[in-house]
């Protein structure tokens, strides 16, 4: 949400979090000053919005249930999990990954993909979503850590990131991704990426 900082847009928030001596995420806290909105978790502890326990929803998706999507991509040929996104359901680019995550632990979005984060993005967001009950994965479905773990320094390491509910969520990024990462996605069979945050 840096642009949207910038802009004076205020879909942004603070977002830190603790790793343990592994490099997991073990705490989480995403602030959100302009919306007077906080939310933490700790592991093992739940997840929390201002005092109130957070969940994420997991009724049936429907064509008004509203999916995340990455703002800015620049790939040729372009995703096709954008036109499925909006085919089906509601896509939303907020621009802040920090911000969809927020929305999907509060119940009010039911999926996020981005084709390429960092761990600062995600990493509060890794423990607040996993405390709210949802699920993250790459986008092929593997888990989000060890994908980061296997490919380098982990600080620095570019992300394939897809968020949802352990009910809706397999089969949405089924959807989205019948063939797999798209070509150009981080991580994607080696495929160097052209995306610009």
């Amino acid at each position: 949400g840096t642009h949207n900082y910038s802009e004076g847009i205020p879909a942004w928030a603070c977002s830190v979090a603790l790793l343990d001596e592994g490099r997991e995420p073990i705490m989480g806290v995403l602030d959100f000053p302009t919306q007077q909105r906080v939310q933490w978790a700790e592991r093992g502890g739940g997840a929390w919005q201002n005092g109130h326990p957070l969940k994420v929803k997991t009724t049936p998706l429907c064509e008004t249930s509203i999916i995340g999507i990455q703002s800015r991509i620049r790939l040729n040929p372009f995703p096709d999990h954008l036109e499925r996104t909006c085919f089906k359901y509601c896509g939303r680019g907020f621009g802040a990954i920090a911000y969809h995550a927020a929305l999907i632990a509060a119940g009010k979005m039911r999926g996020c993909v981005d084709l390429s984060v960092k761990l600062h993005d995600v990493a509060a967001a890794v423990v607040i979503l996993g405390e709210a009950g949802g699920m993250l994965s790459t986008l092929e479905g593997g888990p989000l850590l060890c994908h980061a773990h296997s490919h380098g320094p982990f600080e620095d390491r570019v992300l394939p990131f897809f968020a949802g509910d352990p009910v809706s969520g397999p089969p949405l990024l089924k959807y989205l991704f019948p063939f797999g990462a798209p070509l150009g996605a981080a991580g994607s069979r080696g495929i160097q990426s052209h995306i610009d945050e």
